[in-house]
């Protein structure tokens, strides 16, 4: 596949949790290298320059970004506002709309 300056990728850490980074592909050299920000440098084929293979645990390459990988990032930073919320400030008007929301949303998984 070929890339662009100013494309973006992801590093996907776990897709699950949001744990994704995105970079944008800063310069291309003649042999297919990218140099992202980030510092990230990747062979042609994605994966991560610099990785030793016993890297266990560690993202070895990066992808493109997939419609999956931004409504996860939306939903992690989402779930992390939602987190950060001082209810004890809020009417309870609106957090019973909220909860109505959250039920509504429950039923409709389960019919």
């Amino acid at each position: 596949m070929g890339y662009e300056v100013g494309d973006k990728l992801a590093v996907v850490r776990d897709l699950r949790r949001g744990q994704a980074t995105i970079i944008t592909i800063e310069r291309i050299t003649p042999s297919g290298r990218l140099y992202c920000s980030r510092d990230y440098v990747l062979n042609p084929d994605l994966s991560i320059r610099g990785l030793s293979s016993s890297s266990w645990g560690t993202t070895r390459s990066a992808e493109p970004i997939t419609k999956e990988i931004r409504e996860s990032l939306y939903r992690a930073h989402v779930l992390r506002t939602i987190a950060a919320v001082d209810w004890s400030k809020l009417p309870v008007s609106t957090i019973d709309t909220i909860l109505k929301q959250i039920e509504a949303g429950e039923k409709t998984q389960c019919d």
